[in-house]
Formats: C-alpha cells, structure tokens, sequence
C-alpha cells in the first residue's frame, strides 16, 4: 500500500463505492464514504474534500450536463467544477469522462486527474460484462430463440464487437453498421454482414438494411436515429440503447406503439453486479498502490 495515501474520499451510493470502501479499509487505507445522498450535507462533504488525498467520483462521474451523477432527493445539483475549487494542489482525482474544461481546471491547481476508462484491464473486462447483460435484456425481451433472430449493431468499438462475437455464438445473423470501412472489414471477418454509414456533409446518415431485423443495439454517443432514418421495410425491430451520455436516438425518432426503444442502463450492475464491484475495486486498489 502506498503509505503516503493518507485520506481517500469515495462518493457513489451504488454496490461498486460500497464493496470499494469495505475493500479499501480491510487494506489499512482511511476512508469516507458519500452514498446517503437523501441527507447530503455538501459543507460536510466539501470538508472532508480539502482534507483528502484521494477523491474517488462515482462512476460515470458526472450526467449529460456536466453535474456530479448522484441522484440527490433534494434537488441539489453540484458541478464537477465546483467540486475541483475544494481539492488541494497535489490531490488525486479518480472519475471518467472529464470535459476539457475541467481537465484544464485540474492542470492549473496540480490535480491528478485519473481516467479509470484508461486502465485497458478494467474496460476490456467491464466491456465482457456488458456484452453478456446485452444479450440477457436482449433474450428476455424476443420472442424467438436467439439462433432464428437477426440483430443489428449500430456502431463496431469495443463493446459492438464483442455483443457481435457472442450472438455469433448462438447462431444468430448480425448485421453491422458503422461509420469506418475498417470496423466493416472486421466485422466482416468474423462472420457478419455490414452496412456503411455514410456520411453526408458533416452529418452521418444511417440506412437500416433491407433485411428483417429483429432487434437493433445503438452503441454510438451520436444522434443517428433522427427523423429520416430510413426504416426497415417489414416490421419495427426492438431498440436497445447502449451508447452513454444522449446516445443514439434523437428525439424526432419518438416510441410508439409499433417502435419500443429500451434503455437498460448499467448493464454491468444490472447483470453481474457482485462482478462489476470486485472489478472496480480492484483497478482503483491497482491505481493507489501505484501511490494514486
């Protein structure tokens, strides 16, 4: 354990902070944990801040709007912004997705700012779980076996890819559409079929394939599901959004009674939560012994 860790401060109420704060105090580390957000108290909080070390985000770290991501039940709002004017020069920060604004804020005052996604060990294995909840949501939700479905995948990053290899597994027909002819050449490799997405001016156009899907995942933090979306011609497939942030589907692409879109959320934590909480802290522990 790096001795020089004196103080580490965790805010996050879901089961990954907690099996965290336990984990970390059974390795001799001083802790404080922030999850009863019902009672916040932010100058207790900004307090124990000043003083800490280590502070530890919840994960993701902050929404859509750049507001730390607790679901606090008075209605208070806190910037990550306003959180960085109470860390000392030369504390950690460990959190993901950091807009630059903030990352410069950090540069200036000496913060380490610390992206957990950069650690390749956590998100290689947080992207298998997701994999496996994708199809767990997606085998409650079909009708049919997943040998006789087809299935769209917007979008061939990590997690597009390895939904892809698993529903190959079953014998199901994937069809992959992304924007770069590489993923395509890849995705085609391993036995799928492929659709360009072309991009058009400085927007990317998304054309469904002529073939009957039976279900779609979006994995693309990108507005590709808009108005003129050119549809499937037999039937409304089943929507699954697995992007992050605003994901994939504009507002002018609405549900209806023939189109369902499912948001399933954290699909680590919904899927194999005692897993995703084991892998969380064990990449934080790796990153303090490192000595933050």
């Amino acid at each position: 354990m790096a001795r020089k860790i004196k103080n580490i401060v965790i805010v996050g109420a879901d089961i990954r902070q907690k099996h965290l704060f336990s984990a970390l105090k059974k390795e001799g580390y001083k802790c404080s944990l922030f999850s009863n957000f019902k009672d916040f108290d932010k100058d207790e909080f900004y307090y124990f801040t000043e003083k800490c070390d280590v502070l530890i985000l919840p994960l993701p770290a902050s929404n859509v709007d750049g507001f730390l991501n607790c679901n606090f039940e008075n209605g208070l709002k806190i910037k990550i912004g306003e959180i960085l004017l109470h860390l000392n020069r030369g504390c950690t920060l460990i959190g993901n997705k950091f807009s630059d604004e903030n990352k410069y804020v950090c540069k200036a005052k000496k913060i380490r700012y610390i992206d957990i996604y950069a650690d390749n060990d956590f998100v290689d294995a947080n992207t298998i779980i997701s994999a496996e909840g994708a199809l767990f949501v997606l085998m409650s939700e079909l009708e049919i076996m997943l040998r006789d479905a087809t299935v769209g995948i917007v979008g061939y990053g990590r997690l597009g890819s390895a939904i892809a290899k698993l529903l190959l597994q079953f014998e199901t027909r994937v069809c992959v559409m992304a924007r770069r002819q590489d993923s395509l050449d890849e995705a085609a490799a391993v036995g799928c079929d492929t659709s360009l997405i072309e991009k058009n001016t400085n927007t990317y156009k998304l054309t469904m394939p002529d073939c009957k899907l039976d279900a779609v995942f979006n994995t693309v933090e990108y507005p590709l599901f808009v108005k003129d979306t050119v549809k499937p011609s037999n039937g409304e497939p089943l929507y699954f959004e697995l992007a992050s942030g605003k994901g994939g589907f504009s507002d002018e692409f609405p549900e209806n009674e023939q189109k369902r879109i499912i948001r399933p959320g954290s699909l680590p934590l919904k899927y194999a939560p005692k897993t995703a909480a084991e892998l969380y802290a064990k990449c934080i522990i790796k990153i303090l012994e490192k000595g933050g």
